[in-house]
């Protein structure tokens, strides 16, 4: 028995997420049965992190293990054979038992899209979400220089429908918030140790309200650890998951 670990690119507008569910169609499911059709048996793959629905991802990374003699760089070759067009593997390697996907990740970096249009734009339309006026980009990257660092971030998350048990650590870490502007098109970038249920997203929203003038203190907001004080969940159509940091391996 060995163990792989498979890089990963997907675009999830089509999907309900990466976990595996009964009635909707994920990434996972669609891994596992490429799987199933390589090695001829029934394989479960564990991912490097829960996606919302929509949420896409420049690099993921999932493991599994499998009793093969396939070169380890062969085994991402042979299983795009069997993934939709969606779903790419863009390189595989063999690790040892005590690596985990998910238990071994030191960070990731999330980035979120925007463009600024009273408008549709049908090339942005379905990877950014629309903000209907301009935004104050030097406002919104001025009061971001607040989030760096540890903080409870109580006010940027939603109660995961599995996390109901009250008294879970919202404290995390970001190490960078960058905001970049390309003519009608911002985005919004993370890095951190390990994001809440919705905290990009909301982080972006609340970011857009700042940008919009709306809200002009964010650190009273970051303070408050009240979720009725930030801005609303973007859109997931707008969220990337772009790196994910292992200790020693890509960091």
């Amino acid at each position: 028995m060995r163990r792989f670990l498979v890089k990963l690119q997907f675009n999830g507008r089509n999907y309900a997420g990466w976990q595996r569910q009964q009635n909707a169609v994920t990434v996972q499911g669609e891994v596992e049965k490429a799987l199933f059709r390589l090695f001829g048996a029934a394989v479960e793959c564990f991912g490097c992190s829960r996606t919302d629905a929509g949420v896409s991802a420049e690099e993921y990374f999932f493991h599994f293990d499998a009793d093969t003699k396939l070169p380890q760089e062969r085994v991402a070759f042979k299983l795009n054979r069997f993934l939709p067009n969606e779903i790419c593997a863009q390189e595989s390697r063999e690790v040892p038992f005590s690596f985990h996907a998910l238990r071994s990740v030191t960070g990731k970096t999330y980035r979120y899209h925007v463009y600024c249009s009273p408008h549709k734009m049908p090339l942005y339309s379905s990877t950014h979400a629309q903000v209907e006026e301009p935004l104050d980009v030097s406002a919104m990257r001025e009061q971001a220089k607040c989030l760096l660092g540890q903080h409870d971030f109580s006010s940027f998350c939603s109660l995961s429908p599995e996390e109901g048990e009250e008294g879970k650590s919202h404290v995390r870490t970001l190490s960078r918030v960058e905001i970049s502007e390309e003519g009608q098109r911002v985005q919004m970038t993370f890095t951190g140790d390990g994001f809440l249920y919705h905290m990009v997203r909301i982080l972006a929203g609340t970011l857009v309200e700042v940008g919009k003038g709306n809200i002009r203190d964010l650190k009273e907001v970051l303070d408050a650890k009240n979720r009725k004080m930030a801005g609303r969940v973007m859109p997931a159509k707008g969220l990337r998951l772009m790196k994910v940091y292992y200790k020693g391996e890509n960091e």
